[in-house]
This record gives structure tokens, sequence and C-alpha cells, in this order.
């Protein structure tokens, strides 16, 4: 037999008892949803509400944790019509340290455990770094870094004491890379990316298993929740169009079932679509091509000089008039709930 042939033999019998030893692995850390108890911030829409329906659907008791009062209710609600065995909403700002340790408090109270915990809660900005301000910063930090590290923290005490949990955090490929015009996010991004691979290694041993979530662009209407600065009708329609396109943005209920089927699997990371797999790959094989490449996106986005005279506090998406073309926003079948 060729030297060839045996190396390619080897290679498949590798791979074969890779694959066979991950299924094990698998299997052992795999649960169940029906009665536990999974808590989700930023649950009011958008790949949280889709989450927190899949787990409903899986039989899990819900605590849905978000900024907005009226939409949270208004989720808790149609999950129980829809069959939730429970849904509690609890209208809080993660940033909010003292309210995140009373919500985590209030859910162990009713439900008397916390099983899951997927932080999902964040700020999206757009806009180029001569509109950013420290309070930008500041802002987007404290719900996309803090948020998750003040759920996560408040949520450990009860898991170690029932003996397990698991923690999902959305993190984003804006964590592993820095696309341009959103600066505030991708480094608040980073920062949750190092927390979600620290605590993956020092939790295993206590059975608390850690599920980092990166994905690119979902389609779930995110662009209308985005702040918007800067020149805000020309940064909202190139963001926009990304966020709805089927070739830059993924299914928002596939990305929500490939997640939270992560988390029971007890997986350190989620699948994730083929465009967030090769970002992060090609930036580690070609750092400078990867720069050049991300220049000239800079250069096609909207000057700076245009954005310096339009300078002004952020706005959300949904109120800027400039509104992507109809064709595009008919793309947009899985999106969590209509605006």
């Amino acid at each position: 037999m060729r030297t060839s042939t045996k190396l390619g033999l080897g290679l498949l019998a590798g791979v074969g008892v890779s694959y066979a030893a991950r299924s094990w692995l698998r299997g052992r850390r795999r649960i169940e949803l029906p009665g536990r108890v999974v808590v989700i911030t930023g649950a009011a829409n958008g790949l949280g509400l889709l989450v927190a329906r899949e787990a409903a659907r899986r039989g899990a008791r819900l605590a849905l944790v978000d900024q907005d009062g009226e939409g949270v209710d208004r989720a808790a609600r149609e999950l129980v019509g829809e069959g939730a065995p429970e849904a509690l909403a609890v209208p809080i700002d993660v940033a909010d340290r003292d309210a995140v340790e009373a919500m985590m408090a209030g859910v162990v109270g009713r439900f008397g455990r916390v099983d899951v915990l997927i932080n999902n809660a964040a700020l999206m900005m757009v806009a180029p770094l001569e509109s950013v301000t420290l309070d930008d910063l500041r802002r987007v930090l404290g719900v996309n870094f803090w948020g998750g590290v003040y759920c996560t923290l408040a949520a450990l005490p009860h898991m170690r004491a029932q003996g397990g949990g698991r923690i999902g955090n959305v993190v984003s490929i804006g964590g592993r890379i820095a696309p341009p015009h959103m600066l505030p996010y991708s480094a608040a991004k980073f920062a949750f990316s190092g927390f979600t691979k620290g605590i993956q290694s020092e939790l295993a041993d206590e059975n608390i298993l850690v599920t980092g979530f990166y994905p690119a662009m979902i389609r779930t209407g995110g662009h209308t929740h985005a702040l918007i600065k800067g020149d805000r009708e020309a940064e909202y329609a190139w963001f926009a169009a990304g966020d709805v396109t089927p070739i830059t943005a993924s299914s928002a209920h596939a990305a929500a079932v490939r997640f939270l089927q992560a988390i029971c699997d007890g997986d350190p990371e989620a699948p994730v679509s083929a465009a967030a797999r090769l970002g992060p790959i090609v930036e580690a094989i070609a750092p400078g091509w990867f720069a050049e490449l991300n220049a000239l996106v800079e250069r096609s986005l909207p000057r700076a000089e245009t954005a310096l005279q339009r300078r002004g506090p952020a706005v959300p998406g949904s109120q800027i008039p400039g509104r992507i073309p109809e064709f595009l926003s008919r793309l947009v079948p899985d999106r969590a709930r209509p605006d």
C-alpha cells in the first residue's frame, strides 16, 4: 500500500474517531428544557424573542428581561398565548447592576432556580469615529459588556448551589473583527468575547458550561433599532442593506434554533454562517491584507467631513426617513416582530 494511501486512511480514521468522541461528549452533556428555567435578556424582540419562542416550544419556563417594559410584557403575553408553560416579564436595564441582582433574586424566588442564562441584550451603534463620544462608548459598553457580566455574576451563585447550569453569550462577529463605523459595538464585543472565553475554562469543572455565539448579521430587522450618528441617512442606508440581504445576513429563526441547541449540547461555540467563520480566518492568515480591505470598505462609507457637519445625538434607525429600498425589506421573512 502506498504511503499516500496510508496517510489518507489514517486521516479518515482520525476524523472518524474525533467525530465519535465529540458525539459521545455532546450526549453526556446534553440537557433537555422541559421544566427548566431560562433567563433571556434583550427578549422583547429580535433574536432574544426568537430564542425565547424556541425555548418555550421545548417546554422551558421563561424569564424575559428587557429595558422596553411594554415590549417585554407583550412578548410574555404572546408566548403564554402560544403555549409557553410560564413567561415572566422583567423590565430592567441590564447596565444597572443593582437592578440585575434584584432581577435574578426575583427569578429564583419565583421559579426556585435558574438553569440557563442567555445574555443577548445589546446596543448597536453605527457611526464614524468623528461622531463617537466617550459617553457613547460608556453607554454601549454598559449594556454590551457590563450587562452580560452583571447577569452572569448574579446567576453564578444560584447555578453553583444547584450543581450546574448553562450560559449562552451572544458575542457576534463584532467580537472577532472590527468593521468600520461600529467602534463602540466592536470594542464592547471584543471585551465580551474575552470574558466569554475566560469563564468557559474557569467554570467547566463546576458543571457550568458556557456557549459563545458569533454570528454575522441576522435578519431580525435590527437595523431599525440601531443607534445612528454622523450622516444618519447614509449610515442607515448601508447598515440596513447589509442587515436584511440574504447574502450578508442569516435567517433569524435558524440562528435562534442553532444557538439554543448549542447551549443545550454544552458546545463552546454555536454553529454560525460561512461568512462569520471566514472573516476571522482570513484576518488570522493575512492580517495585513485584511486591514487593507477594511480600509477600502471604510472609504466607501459616509465621509468624515459630512459626519462632522451633522454631528448630534444618536437616533434609532426607525426614526430615520431614508428607508432602504422596498424590495430589500421584502427579503426579511423571519423577523421576530414587525416594528
